[in-house]
This record gives C-alpha cells, structure tokens and sequence, in this order.
C-alpha cells in the first residue's frame, strides 16, 4: 500500500509573533510531506520567519484576501493526498498533538478528523468551526473555483456542509493544551475586538445560528470514538 502524501496548509496574516512555534512543530512530523504557508498580505515580516525553516514554501498575497482564499491557494501549489490545515496562532502546539490528529484518518478509522480545542465547544464534544483539520484534498479540490468566492472566515462551514452531503467520518482529536488566542488579546482591544466581531459576522454570512447548530448536531452523528 503506497504512502499518502500530506501537505500542511497554514494561511497567516499578521502572525510572525506566533506562526514560529507551530512551524517548529509541523517540520518534527515526518509524515507531512510537504509544507505551504500563505502570507495573506501581512503588515508584519512572517518571511523572516519562515526563512529559518528552509524546507518550507511561503506564498505571498499581493492585497488581503482573507482566510478561504489563502487555502485555495495553498490548495493549488500542494501536491499531497491529504491536507492538514493549521491557523498560524496556536500558542503551545506541539508535533504530537499533529500526530494525533493524522492518526485516525492514517489508520481508516476516520475519513476526516477535527481539533477539540476551544472551551464551550469542549462541553458538546465538537467545534465545527476548528480551523484545524485533516482532510482528504478532493473534498476541497472539488470545489477550488468556488473557494475564492467564498467570505474571508466561510471555509469551517462550507467544508461541514459537504462533510455531511458525503457522509464522513468524523474523528474529533482533543488538544487540552492548544490555544488560539482571541484577537483582543493579539492587537489589542479596539481592533481585536472589532476583528473578533467581523470574523463572527462573516460566519453568520454565510450560515445562520440555526444551520450552524444544524451542522453541529449532523456532525456530532457523524462522529467516531
């Protein structure tokens, strides 16, 4: 049985105090095969960063497109048969916790799988807006043309509704240790209160409460111990 390919995708804007320690985690994975980072038109300089690493490909953004169209294009210079997607600001990740979140879909008892990070959803057993996931590339390379049409934070959503049109199985991965700080606490209080509410609305944009919650109670039926 031939090896899959992985290729880790991690769009990053603004986030040079923060992407280091999870490029530090992500080269100690052997079984990613490949990784991209797309600078989505940064202010910040996230290439001397990703210099130090020279294993890395950066991709760069001439103008802000937001989250959904750095993935497409990560998407389009990717190669690998799966995809593990990353947020560039996770604090404390660690190559393991990568690991376990490959381990189920590498081993068929999964065909996707989820982190399990964040607090509140912690209590209902999984956040179907995790921005860290495995997935095989056709579920997105399917849609590659719609993709960059999509609003700026549509992606966690957009992808849940075809998880559940294609029946999939779900492995949710707990990382207890991993945090994603809230953008407050990044740029302060004005603007990271005024990025916290945009990206809250720009999901609802694109889904409403009632569909959200609807994807949460479709995905947690699809879900595997």
């Amino acid at each position: 049985m031939t090896t899959p390919r992985i290729s880790c995708i991690i769009p990053a804007y603004n986030e040079a105090a923060r992407i280091e320690g999870v490029l530090k985690a992500v080269v100690k994975v052997k079984e990613i095969t490949e990784i991209v980072v797309v600078d989505d038109s940064s202010e910040d300089d996230i290439s001397s960063i990703t210099q130090k690493f020279p294993t890395i490909q950066l991709l760069t953004h001439s103008e802000n497109r937001g989250k959904t169209a750095a993935i497409a294009t990560g998407l389009l210079h990717s190669s690998g048969d799966y995809l593990v997607l990353l947020d560039a600001d996770l604090l404390e990740l660690a190559a393991e916790d990568i690991v376990q979140l490959l381990r189920p879909v590498l081993e068929g008892r999964a065909d996707i799988s989820i982190s399990l990070r964040f607090k509140p959803w912690r209590l209902f057993g999984i956040d179907p807006i995790s921005g860290e996931r495995m997935v095989p590339r056709s579920l997105l390379m399917e849609y590659i043309d719609v993709l960059p049409t999509l609003s700026p934070f549509a992606l966690e959503t957009y992808m849940n509704a075809k998880i559940i049109e294609q029946n999939l199985r779900i492995a949710v991965v707990s990382w207890p240790n991993v945090e994603s700080p809230l953008k407050y606490r990044k740029y302060g209080f004005s603007r990271g209160l005024e990025g916290d509410v945009g990206m809250v609305t720009d999901i609802l944009h694109t889904t409403s409460v009632t569909k959200l919650f609807k994807q949460f109670y479709a995905m947690r039926l699809l879900r595997v111990r």
